[in-house]
């Protein structure tokens, strides 16, 4: 072999060698965000793996490695420096659902988080003692354990003023559970064999989601400036990156920004032009992504657009905006046994500008509820930015009376009765009734929303919680809002999910 021929070899075996050194690297300490993780209809992170995707509404199972997992594997991938710990025999599984299984227990390359785990003996079986050790790195030979979160040990939100924690068990609107055949091979629910390790099975017996509205950049200052709402953002990222456990994933329910051409286009002296305003929402888009790119990577994020990301009327075109910078604008995923489906209420608003958009979307949302329901979803969670009804699931716009004031910020109102109607803030009837007949044949537990800019709590006459966030931004107060019995401001909203029931509270900021 020549000497040129052999440089050669070793430059191709190199390349290959760094080429995975990369992908693993990738693995471990990528996390998917924005357009990248909301594509294909469904919701990409290393956390929070997805069922095999749907084909003709069947999927093949396989029944391997069964024996070698523990359902539960999963349960303190986000449990912090308090969780009690199990061994899972993890040495048959391929090294790339060990590295999940690692990264999920928050394992960083050097072998350690910093935290005080607390551990089953490396060398003990006695299942009594717990004792506390380092992670082990997923590129370890010892076993990635798994660990199992105690939730005695749950600490709360933060260190503000939760309201009063609202606590809900929906028995009478839990799905007839789908029993399958343990020797079927084909089925639409995708639980076993390669999705052993997939959200569509219950991991822990708790877990925990974010609800934030309107963090609406620009909202304050007209788009003159967004700095205001900016910081409420980075506030607010930094006070769930400290919660323990983690929650599984945070939604923000629509106007991550104030700009859209829409509202100036036919505006007397508008100070925007079009190509103004396109790039205005840019930046906004731009420093939105910023702020919550920060989120901890352990946790996923879910992007709604709203009225004010795609306008009042919206059209393909300015979906198709929000699309290139955030993701599909409606999609579905699993967690940890519940079924989460994300709708673009915008259309549903107002269709005008994109009819046939409605009808595909809700030829969609009937699938994937249908496929809920026969999976057995032990609930089933609705997100979108409008309220489909503030009072009452089947009020009208002459219903309505009462007004939220226009803030302060904007200077002095053109008149003592100046605000927005509250009949601004529905969907009207016709077009609610779309969804809420799917939500009601198909067992929907609650429906999370902002665009109120104030909190709201409801429920339907069948069931179905309906709950308004108030916002990240500027918060309102409606004169027509019966009393509530959590404080108003500026907040988020913790989820905490056990089997057949959720509580909820308002974080205030």
């Amino acid at each position: 072999m020549s000497a040129t021929t052999a440089i050669t070899m070793a430059r191709a075996n190199s390349a290959e060698a760094d080429a995975a050194a990369i992908e693993l690297w990738d693995l471990i300490h990528h996390t998917p965000r924005f357009s990248s993780s909301q594509k294909d209809r469904t919701l990409y992170h290393p956390l929070l793996v997805q069922p095999e995707p749907r084909q003709k509404d069947a999927i093949t199972t396989t029944k391997t490695r069964k024996d070698d997992m523990e359902s539960d594997y999963y349960c303190n991938q986000r449990g912090g420096e308090n969780a009690v710990c199990k061994d899972v025999n993890t040495k048959s599984l391929p090294l790339g659902e060990q590295i999940k299984i690692a990264i999920a227990n928050g394992v960083k390359s050097d072998g350690f988080d910093g935290s005080a785990v607390q551990m089953k003996d490396l060398h003990n079986n006695n299942a009594s003692t717990t004792t506390p050790r380092n992670n082990v790195s997923p590129t370890s030979t010892l076993d990635p354990y798994a660990f199992i979160y105690n939730d005695s040990h749950a600490q709360p939100a933060g260190d503000g003023n939760p309201s009063k924690i609202l606590m809900h068990r929906d028995d009478q609107l839990q799905p007839e559970v789908l029993v399958e055949d343990e020797n079927t091979s084909d089925s639409i629910c995708n639980r076993t064999g390669a999705g052993d390790m997939n959200e569509m099975n219950r991991r822990s017996v708790e877990h925990s989601f974010v609800v934030c509205a309107d963090t609406q950049f620009g909202m304050r200052d007209l788009n003159e400036s967004w700095e205001f709402e900016l910081e409420i953002s980075r506030r607010t990222v930094a006070k769930i990156n400290q919660m323990r456990p983690l929650p599984a994933f945070v939604s923000v329910c629509g106007d991550l920004v104030d700009m859209e051409f829409s509202f100036y286009e036919n505006k007397p002296k508008s100070p925007f032009s079009m190509d103004m305003c396109h790039e205005i929402q840019d930046k906004q888009n731009k420093d939105f992504q910023d702020a919550w790119g920060q989120l901890d990577d352990r946790v996923a994020l879910v992007c709604l657009c709203g009225n004010h990301d795609v306008g009042n009327r919206p059209t393909r075109s300015s979906i198709q905006r929000f699309n290139r910078a955030f993701g599909d604008d409606y999609l579905s995923f699993w967690c940890n046994g519940t079924f989460n489906v994300v709708v673009n209420t915008n259309t549903f608003s107002n269709p005008d500008g994109a009819p046939e958009l409605l009808d595909q979307q809700l030829e969609w949302l009937e699938r994937e509820l249908k496929h809920a329901k026969e999976c057995g979803a032990d609930q089933i969670f609705a997100f979108g930015h409008h309220p489909w009804f503030l009072y009452n699931e089947d009020e009208v716009k002459d219903d309505l009376v009462g007004v939220s004031p226009f803030p302060n910020e904007w200077g002095p109102p053109p008149s003592l009765d100046a605000g927005f109607p509250d009949h601004y803030f529905h969907i009207k009837r016709e077009n609610r009734q779309l969804a809420l007949n799917l939500f009601r044949e198909y067992g929907v537990t609650a429906s999370f929303c902002g665009h109120f800019h104030q909190n709201l709590v409801s429920k339907t006459k069948w069931g179905m919680h309906h709950i308004v966030t108030a916002p990240l931004s500027i918060y309102f107060e409606s004169t027509g809002k019966p009393l509530q019995e959590e404080e108003n401001g500026v907040g988020f909203r913790l989820i905490r999910v056990r089997q057949g029931h959720f509580e909820h509270e308002f974080v205030k900021l």
